[in-house]
């Protein structure tokens, strides 16, 4: 009788135990796998070392003895996910607020001012939304930023 071996298989949702044999052909091993971890086809690759060297396929035609896989052997299952983050769809009203630059716009004082029409001083030029004396003199003041002058303020109003 065929000495048994186990070998574990890692996976990203973790370690499972495969009994073998010696003897046992890859593609005999690789159905285990599949049956074990509950895929339903051959689309899945097992690799002998953690940076996806050593790949194991069913095409090989040889024996677990001949791969020099051994007892208590670890094999590694590669994240089958994709790595980046689903696209997602910004809202109507995200699009519409990020196309806008945010200042507040102030009129001219004629008592504070003392330049032309066209000129603008400490007085007139467009405050941040996040800006700490504007919202703190504000009648009733502000208690909550909004979250987009919020972002702004971490980002440092850079764009994208």
């Amino acid at each position: 009788m065929a000495e048994t071996i186990i070998i574990r298989v890692q996976s990203p949702e973790g370690v499972k135990r495969i009994t073998a044999t010696k003897r046992e052909t890859v593609a005999t091993f690789l159905k285990k796998v599949a049956k074990e971890f509950g895929f339903r086809n051959n689309g899945f690759s097992v690799y002998t070392n953690r940076n996806r060297t050593g790949e194991i396929t069913a095409a090989q035609n040889k024996s677990l003895n001949l791969l020099k896989i051994k007892d208590h052997g670890h094999l590694r299952l590669p994240n089958s996910r994709p790595g980046g983050a689903p696209q997602v769809v910004e809202d109507e009203i995200d699009q519409y607020l990020i196309k806008q630059d945010g200042k507040i716009y102030r009129n001219r004082d004629q008592q504070l001012c003392r330049h032309g029409p066209l000129g603008k001083c400490v007085h007139c030029v467009p405050l941040e939304p996040f800006d700490e004396d504007y919202l703190n003199h504000l009648e009733p003041p502000v208690k909550h930023m909004s979250f987009h002058a919020y972002i702004r303020k971490l980002t440092g109003g850079a764009d994208k």
